[in-house]
């Protein structure tokens, strides 16, 4: 049986910020100087926010960078319970910003739960 996109999309996120040394708050990755990355070039980041560990995670599974960001996105919006269509990851990041690493890897367990359900 095969691991639905999403379930691996997420797995690989939390994976990415595992080590509180590879995550980061205040923007969404940081590069080897500890300078802010573009979203558009997070596999260069040393570091990455939940947002940016889950965009991330989804460029690497899914070809297609449109399909890739909206999967994201997606999935954001489940993970903080958010019914606006656009305003899921704007609250994960508000999320990430706001609380621990070890509160930002509970949110992604919980979602990990929530999608093998």
């Amino acid at each position: 049986m095969s691991i639905p996109v999403e379930t691996q999309i997420i797995a690989r996120a939390r994976d990415m910020i595992a080590d509180p040394n590879c995550w980061c708050q205040g923007s969404g990755g940081r590069d080897a100087n500890d300078k802010p990355v573009n979203y558009g070039d997070l596999s260069r980041a040393k570091k990455v926010c939940a947002y940016g560990a889950l965009a991330r995670a989804a460029s690497e599974i899914i070809a297609d960078p449109q399909e890739a960001d909206g999967v994201a996105c997606s999935i954001a919006r489940r993970m903080v319970h958010s019914d606006d269509e656009f305003g899921g990851h704007t609250i994960l990041f508000e999320f990430n910003d706001a609380h621990s690493h070890r509160e930002v890897l509970a949110l992604f367990d919980e979602a990990l739960q929530e999608a093998r359900a």
